[in-house]
């Protein structure tokens, strides 16, 4: 249960504040909107509740926007997120955390930290008492964070936390380009937020270089002989980063490729380009490996990074066919990629050479986000063609934004659409600039019985005969609709009741709208953009 308070247009916390201290069973998340009254002194007061042991069932506080700028309250809340084994507050703490707004500055994470600290040092002087660590998520984006923040703070002191799960330090551009992760915190302190399995630096500015100092604090330390990799699982992001620099980006993705850390990798809008993409391939792709699934990369986010289908096609040149078919001297840090994104970028209609260069390449992709990348027609089509299969992996296919409704696209899509698909449970086409007719044409696809055998192959084999429709969601949104496409959608719910078409409400005439014009509104104008489920 959140609580928003027993009013919500009421300012005053008076009322939450009292529901944590009288130890409210229901309350597990406090959420303080910007709206409410919530500064140094309600916090302080929240803080003592919380370090007296008087609340035993508060796990979340949210309050990001609010501003504090009393270095004692912050301390306070420094203190209520340590307790020890002997205290009467046991384990009641709390286990994610955001505070403050963009006035924090280095000054309020430091005062923080230093109750933090403060507290520790009581119970480590204690022989009989042992620090209890509950704290698992801490969202400090945006709190204009600098350096000093950054290392006397987070780096040395949050970093002790063994209980730490998630971080989110983005948004905190003042950390900049040249933070040396590595050499600013002891190398007691060695290796960076062990526990961690989230971690988002996103809109920091930092560079490749900087981004290599952060994997190699955070590489685990061999302190004997080797008995087998620790994998992390670690998910990064490093979007809005500057990686444009090759020579510093070979650097990062060789030290990436050598540890077990990072098994989803965003770098969204990092300037990367064909160039950076072809080094980025040669680095994680080039060496063998022990098979090992679960210290590979499973997710790769390249959205924005203005690479064209030459530079994708590096990458489908190197991935591989399905697992069972890869040679332990073929394995690489690539071979197990199931969620690639590729929206925004200018593949253009040269995407489909990426594909015919090696039509394995997407075999083992589980999710595929081509949306906005203006790929083609003939691209298109054929990635819902050669993935029409039992033996393909992809479940989700984005290709939002594509103008793919203009020379009778949707009409050669709604050829390998015939009874729907045998693989893909979330095809997104909206956006694509289609007329009613298009749309019709692949909706209505749906209804019809398929024919064995007209996709990729003529096979006559027990399994493709049970082949069966995966597919559940059909996005056609931001594409032209009206009342036939509805009458369409009626009779192939009919058939495939299991399936949602998200799609734009027809225009209704409203008499008595006083000249109001909604529409735009009503037929989701404003909602175009990939994923977006219009109507149902």
């Amino acid at each position: 249960m959140s609580a928003w308070g027993k009013n919500g247009s009421a300012r005053s916390c008076e009322s939450l504040l009292n529901q944590v201290e009288n130890n409210e069973p229901n309350l597990k998340e406090c959420v303080i909107l910007p709206l409410k009254t919530f500064g140094s002194i309600e916090l302080l007061r929240l803080a003592s509740i919380l370090e007296s042991g008087q609340n035993t069932h508060l796990r979340s506080l949210q309050a990001s926007g609010h501003i504090i700028d009393d270095p004692v309250a912050l301390e306070a809340l420094g203190r209520a997120l340590v307790t020890s084994s002997s205290s009467s507050a046991g384990a009641n703490v709390l286990e994610t955390l955001c505070i403050g707004d963009s006035n924090m500055g280095d000054d309020g994470i430091c005062a923080i930290c230093k109750g933090f600290e403060s507290k520790l040092e009581v119970i480590e002087e204690s022989s009989r008492d042992s620090v209890v660590y509950m704290l698992k998520g801490i969202d400090l984006s945006y709190k204009n964070i600098g350096p000093k923040g950054l290392t006397a703070a987070i780096l040395q002191i949050f970093s002790r936390l063994q209980s730490l799960q998630d971080l989110n330090l983005s948004r905190n551009e003042r950390i900049g380009p040249f933070f040396d992760f590595f050499n600013s915190i002891p190398s007691i302190s060695l290796p960076l937020f062990p526990s961690l399995t989230h971690l988002d630096l996103s809109e920091c500015l930092l560079d490749a270089k900087s981004c290599t100092t952060l994997l190699q604090a955070m590489q685990p330390i061999s302190t004997g002989p080797s008995t087998g990799k620790t994998t992390r699982n670690l998910i990064l992001k490093l979007n809005s980063s500057d990686l444009s620099n090759s020579h510093d980006v070979k650097d990062m993705m060789s030290l990436l490729t050598q540890s077990c850390l990072v098994s989803e990798l965003y770098v969204s809008r990092c300037q990367i380009g064909d160039e950076g993409m072809k080094v980025i391939v040669d680095e994680c792709c080039h060496s063998s490996k022990e098979i090992i699934d679960d210290d590979d990369l499973h997710r790769l986010d390249l959205s924005y990074n203005d690479i064209s289908s030459t530079g994708i096609s590096y990458l489908a040149n190197r991935l591989h066919m399905s697992f069972n078919d890869i040679k332990t001297t073929d394995h690489h840090y690539f071979s197990n990629i199931r969620v690639l994104n590729l929206a925004g970028n200018p593949l253009n209609k040269k995407m489909i050479d990426a594909i015919e260069c090696n039509v394995q390449w997407m075999s083992t992709l589980e999710d595929l986000d081509v949306s906005h990348t203006s790929c083609g027609i003939s691209a298109a089509v054929e990635l819902i063609r050669r993935s029409n299969s039992v033996d393909s992996s992809l479940k989700i296919l984005n290709l939002f934004g594509n103008q793919l409704g203009t020379d009778d696209g949707f009409f050669e899509i709604s050829k390998h659409l015939q009874g729907g698909h045998y693989s893909i449970e979330y095809l997104d086409i909206g956006g694509n600039e289609a007329n009613e007719s298009g749309v019709v044409s692949v909706v209505a696809a749906l209804k019809n019985v398929p024919q064995l055998g007209d996709e990729n192959e003529q096979s006559t084999t027990t399994k493709e005969a049970k082949r069966e429709n995966t597919l559940r969601t059909l996005v056609v949104g931001g594409n032209k609709g009206g009342s036939v496409l509805e009458e369409v959608v009626n009779e192939v719910l009919q058939i495939h009741p299991l399936i949602d078409i998200a799609r734009d409400k027809p225009k209704q005439n409203n008499d008595n709208d006083n000249g109001n014009d909604n529409s735009m509104i009503e037929n989701g104008a404003f909602d175009n953009k990939s994923g977006t489920a219009w109507a149902s």
